[in-house]
């Protein structure tokens, strides 16, 4: 199996364990222009209200490795339980 091939399988279960784990996210990977992965990116699945981005809920977080987007989420999702923030499911 070639190094993009195990890559490749890799950060599909990591896309299976964060579409799992953060239902409330909508999660994507993408690719630079050359082909080559970019990162990930999750976008909220309810909008937020003034009130919500005022208290620090932002509406999309892109990071570069599934981990530090994982982190971000998690800090996210636990802030918007403290303030009340409804989450969606898909």
């Amino acid at each position: 199996m070639t190094t993009a091939a195990v890559a490749g399988s890799r950060a599909d279960a990591q896309f299976a364990v964060l579409e799992q784990t953060y239902p409330g996210w909508h999660i994507t990977r993408f690719t630079r222009s050359d082909g080559t992965f970019g990162g990930w990116w999750a976008t909220r699945r309810v909008s937020l209200l003034p009130s919500h981005r005022s208290a620090g809920l932002v509406p999309s977080i892109a990071r570069w490795d599934a981990l530090s987007l994982s982190s971000e989420l998690a800090a996210q999702d636990a802030l918007g339980q403290r303030i009340g923030y409804t989450v969606a499911s898909p």
